[in-house]
């Protein structure tokens, strides 16, 4: 993190984004440039505010992770965003900062709290984007972005990259790329398997972690996949039950 940070971000905060930086550039050791990567780069360059829409798992918050980073090394500071309130505590005038902000306005639906929350922050918001040194990058779900709530927040609907939309999808090249990327293989019928589902890139991200999981049948059948290992956990008794709470729990959050 750059020194004037100092000045607005109290050292613990200033501590947790670093980790959380340093946790983007390990995963984005990973990550495939597609064409809709190089479109973000380009429409940052005329625009400061950027929304990037999709359903979950098609790599909103990975591009958006993987921008901020390309302009780290351009000399921004990145500041991941929690409440709308941040931007208005951390913005400095004339100081190179990207701003990124996660699943705006909530993950399922328009939240309305969300949305009154950030309709405050408008005049605030405004001075950022004509500031030609800020950047403001935003992933939101498709379904909120349509919510005719989220339209009274127009600095977020100046700039929409819709990556399912056609101009940006990805390729079949771009899947074969990521495929890969995480499973180490070759696969045939990629374009078949990855036709039944947006989120692909995230059951590539996530079979990657797995093991002995036959990766046809994986990408075939994911949910059956992990309903298996939801009935393998609960026969380990108070253990097992113990870490379905746990996963019901993160879930729920």
């Amino acid at each position: 993190m750059e020194t004037d940070l100092e000045e607005v971000i109290p050292k613990n905060i200033r501590d947790q984004i670093q980790t959380q930086i340093e946790d983007w550039e390990k995963k984005d050791k990973m990550f495939v440039t597609t064409q809709a990567s190089d479109y973000v780069m380009e429409c940052l360059q005329d625009n400061s505010c950027l929304t990037l829409t999709a359903p979950s798992g098609v790599g909103k918050s990975f591009i958006a992770r993987h921008t901020a980073l390309v302009l780290k090394k351009e000399g921004y500071n990145i500041i991941p965003v929690e409440l709308p309130a941040d931007i208005k505590t951390y913005y400095q005038p004339g100081k190179q900062t990207v701003f990124i902000v996660d699943d705006i306005c909530g993950n399922f639906t328009a939240n309305q709290q969300q949305i009154d929350n950030w309709k405050q922050l408008l005049p605030v918001i405004d001075r950022v984007i004509a500031d030609k040194c800020c950047k403001i990058i935003v992933s939101c779900r498709l379904q909120v972005y349509k919510d005719d709530k989220f339209n009274i927040l127009l600095p977020f609907k100046s700039c929409e990259c819709n990556l399912i939309s056609d101009k940006l999808c990805l390729t079949s090249v771009e899947k074969t790329n990521i495929a890969k990327t995480y499973i180490g293989t070759n696969m045939t019928d990629i374009d078949d398997l990855s036709s039944k589902c947006d989120f692909f890139p995230l059951l590539c991200s996530l079979y990657h972690k797995k093991e002995d999981v036959d990766v046809k049948e994986y990408f075939k059948n994911p949910f059956e996949v992990y309903k298996n290992e939801l009935d393998r956990l609960s026969e380990h008794g108070d253990e097992g039950n113990y870490k379905i709470c746990s996963l019901a729990f993160m879930c729920s959050l």
